[in-house]
């Protein structure tokens, strides 16, 4: 994945039109974001503003970045997900949105990609998490594809399930990463070798000689880190917003979170209604609508000593047993369309569908 310098597309009003055109030179971007000096969004310049200037006023020597700039900017807001930016920058005809807090002070910045649903962000704050990716699992519903190849290792597009993860959590400045395997363990650990050869992201393993569970290799942890720890399921497609998780989590005091959404689920029948062996109603087809768990969690390092060691242990089990050792345990609910468990074929169709989509409208017209 591309690193991009943050602080190359921002410039404080104060300073000259000459430092703006050397940070557009440098983020190849042909735009600069204008801040004072708590990183308020002022406005933008880019390269056309600063020709049409020079046009005008034949010269820029003494003329501060204010001057020009447009002060009427479109930005997104920090809890938006990909695809809600991704069609504001199709309907202002922009390739580049600063990322605002509810004080619009810059916090990231989106960039267009060839995907029509997705964008990529560049964000300033490193998350003070330990992020661990579940992926030790033998992926039995996604059979027989994984009769040859790992889970982590199923296509999606060009681009694996494991690599969709890690690029993704790379947008929120996470590029330390504990992945768990066990089922042929060997072909993931070369494949992520290979792709990631040259590019940031620092990845140890946690290898399982037998199965654990969904929740048993995170003992492998235990006095050896600090930070929160940030669990993500190796088949979770997700687009939201992990700093506000993060966030929501240490402000909250939970020892666990859970990551949750809304699930509706329509019975294709009539459910009959019956009291004392009497038919009081038959209900048409009725929804079903729960609060189901989508396999991401971020917990306190002291809630692995619940963990038993080289013992099957699953996510849930952790949470049922840290309620009842009286840990505090709450929730974080994204919306529907936020995720997708691709471990199953009815939605890795979807995903695959989704992406078939997004290269047909790319190629009919990219931004």
């Amino acid at each position: 994945m591309k690193k991009e310098n943050f602080d190359n597309f921002l410039i404080e009003s104060t300073k000259p039109v000459r430092e703006a055109m050397k940070k557009i030179n440098k983020n190849q971007r042909k735009i600069v974001f204008v801040v004072d000096n708590n990183d308020i969004l002022v406005g933008t310049v880019s390269d056309g503003d600063i020709r049409r200037y020079l046009m005008k006023n034949k010269k820029i020597d003494g003329v501060s970045i204010i001057e020009i700039c447009n002060r009427n900017p479109v930005s997104a807001n920090s809890g938006m997900t990909d695809k809600e930016i991704k069609e504001l920058m199709i309907e202002h005809s922009v390739n580049e949105i600063p990322i605002l807090t509810k004080e619009s002070k810059v916090v990231g910045i989106a960039i267009a990609t060839e995907f029509s649903q997705s964008v990529r962000r560049i964000l300033r704050d490193r998350p003070d998490v330990t992020t661990v990716i579940m992926a030790g699992g033998f992926g039995k519903r996604l059979q027989p594809f994984t009769n040859v190849f790992p889970k982590p290792m199923i296509p999606v597009g060009n681009k694996t399930i494991i690599e969709h993860i890690i690029d993704k959590l790379q947008e929120y400045n996470i590029d330390e990463f504990y992945v768990s395997l066990g089922y042929k363990h060997n072909i993931v650990r070369s494949y992520l070798k290979e792709v990631y050869r040259s590019k940031s992201p620092k990845i140890r393993y946690l290898i399982e000689k037998q199965p654990l569970g969904t929740a048993g290799s995170l003992t492998f942890l235990k006095e050896k880190i600090e930070k929160d720890i940030l669990v993500v399921n190796c088949d979770t497609f997700f687009d939201f917003d992990f700093y506000d998780l993060i966030g929501y989590h240490k402000n909250s005091g939970n020892d666990i979170t859970i990551v949750v959404s809304n699930s509706i689920y329509k019975i294709p029948y009539g459910v009959c209604e019956i009291k004392d062996g009497k038919l009081i109603r038959i209900l048409e087809k009725p929804e079903l609508k729960n609060l189901v768990y989508t396999g991401m969690y971020v917990l306190k390092p002291q809630v692995l000593n619940l963990i038993p060691k080289d013992t099957t242990f699953h996510a849930t089990e952790l949470f049922e047993f840290a309620i009842l050792k009286n840990k505090k345990g709450g929730i974080y609910q994204i919306r529907e369309d936020s995720w997708m468990d691709i471990g199953q074929w009815e939605e890795y169709a979807k995903v695959i569908r989704m992406i078939s989509i997004d290269n047909l409208i790319s190629k009919e017209g990219k931004l």
